[in-house]
């Protein structure tokens, strides 16, 4: 009977550490499966992130913006509709702002104001876009692939030099820089080679809600330059020619506020 038990249990030991064996394979083949957790990397080595490119998704809209189009609406066609069907056919994303339109022009619903566009054959969509917003006395900017409809005065006033950016700049040459904040804001900037002392200046800045022209000016002094605001645009340039550009704008500005301030002579009684 002993040795029939002594038998049993070695029986039973060997079965256990077999179970224990077999148990422990297994918890290593799960520790070394890849995880499903993004947020899990194994030790050494360095997570990859992924980085959408504001300026490849700008390169992309102003190719899908350009390609030509044989486009109508017939009168009385809300905007809300005329946009949806552009946007829906060329995959194009359109937002009206229309808190700016209330603001602006007293306007409480500028997506149901009625619009029409003649048969336009062959030609590219932001002239469809424009022929339709002269309609509503409105404009629009991008920013990345987003085209956004705003009040016309909201461009010419220069409002979208405010809009604000959120950008790290560590060494970058400053007409990468420059092309950077106009992706991101939406904002035509130009660089004036001439004016460049270095080939390729390199700037580092860290801006954190700035407005763009703020952000602009900045890196213009850093690199010995000065920008200067023209109509929609910023234009990077050397400081001599910047004050040229400022003053002539002065000149002009106050030859039109003299113009409207003229006063007619009255007619007789």
């Amino acid at each position: 009977m002993l040795k029939k038990w002594l038998i049993a249990s070695g029986l039973a030991m060997a079965v256990g550490v077999l179970i224990a064996g077999a148990d422990l394979v297994s918890q290593r083949a799960v520790l070394a499966r890849p995880s499903d957790n993004a947020k899990d990397v194994r030790k050494g080595e360095k997570p990859v992130e992924g980085k959408i490119v504001s300026g490849s998704r700008a390169r992309q809209w102003r190719e899908k913006s350009d390609q030509t189009v044989t486009i109508e609406f017939e009168p009385n066609t809300p905007l809300r509709e005329a946009l949806s069907h552009i946007a829906e056919r060329y995959k194009m994303t359109i937002i009206v702002d229309t808190e700016a339109f209330k603001a602006d022009q007293n306007q409480p619903d500028v997506e149901g104001q009625p619009v029409k566009l003649m048969r336009l054959p062959d030609v590219k969509i932001l002239t469809a876009l424009r022929a339709i917003f002269e309609q509503i006395n409105g404009d629009f900017y991008t920013k990345d692939d987003v085209l956004t409809v705003v009040p016309r005065s909201y461009i010419e006033g220069g409002r979208v030099f405010r809009h604000p950016v959120d950008v790290i700049f560590s060494k970058r040459p400053l007409a990468d820089a420059l092309s950077e904040l106009s992706d991101l804001s939406g904002l035509s900037i130009v660089l004036d080679p001439r004016a460049q002392a270095d080939a390729s200046p390199a700037v580092t800045a860290n801006f954190s809600n700035v407005p763009v022209h703020d952000a602009v000016r900045v890196l213009a002094d850093v690199s010995g330059m000065k920008s200067v605001a023209m109509n929609n645009l910023l234009y990077v340039t050397s400081i001599q020619n910047a004050d040229k550009l400022e003053k002539e704008k002065a000149q002009k500005d106050a030859g039109a506020t003299t113009k409207s301030e003229k006063v007619m002579p009255q007619e007789g009684k």
